[in-house]
């Protein structure tokens, strides 16, 4: 019986094994490339939205007609970065309420004078305290306001 010579034999192995390693080769370095650049893009937004950050600088409540309450505040940018209307929210009490006027876009280190938002529901007007949230890029900001 004729069988395969040990050379050919030997030669079909170290062809095989080679095939192999250039295939797990190169699907490793994909996988390495493909993770390292979404981290690097990932990174990068997170970057980008922690340079957009507030600060809520004064704060008020008044009463108006009916018992309604209208809530004044002013907000500043101290990030780096300008910050478009659309990327803040405010919420009155856990309640999204939409200011007056509204946003606009807001630069770098400027401050976006007496917002004012009315309560939507009996609660938000009653006497007591009351929290103002305003959602930005970077963080949450919220701050208490005593209505007497």
């Amino acid at each position: 019986m004729k069988g395969v010579s040990t050379i050919v034999a030997v030669v079909l192995v170290v062809l095989i094994v080679v095939a192999m390693v250039s295939l797990t080769y190169t699907f490793a370095m994909n996988l390495i490339s493909t993770t390292g650049t979404a981290a690097t893009e990932q990174t990068a937004a997170v970057a980008e939205r922690m340079q957009k950050d507030i600060s809520i600088i004064v704060i008020s409540c008044n009463e108006l007609v009916g018992g309604t309450r209208s809530f004044t505040f002013t907000i500043k940018n101290i990030g780096s970065k300008n910050i478009s209307p659309n990327e803040l929210a405010v919420f009155l009490d856990g309640r999204r309420v939409d200011e007056d006027p509204p946003f606009t876009e807001l630069g770098a280190g400027t401050v976006d004078l007496e917002k004012t938002v009315t309560n939507q529901t009996p609660s938000q007007g009653a006497i007591g305290t009351h929290t103002i949230m305003i959602s930005a890029p970077a963080r949450e900001v919220s701050q208490d306001v005593v209505c007497p």
